[in-house]
């Protein structure tokens, strides 16, 4: 099982074009013996349309 803190900013443009960003930043060891520093990192960014 993994914790984690979340992060975002998203901005929606008045033609229908949206963008966003966000960070995953995991809070547990993913090294059950805890020999070494690894956790879970994710960078997202997306892009959408909206009609």
């Amino acid at each position: 099982m993994d914790f984690s803190a979340v992060g975002g900013l998203g901005y929606q443009f008045e033609n229908g074009l949206g963008l966003s960003a966000g960070y995953d930043y995991g809070l547990s060891s993913l090294d059950s013996g805890n020999r070494f520093d690894a956790q879970n990192r994710v960078i997202k960014v997306g892009a959408n349309f909206s009609f």
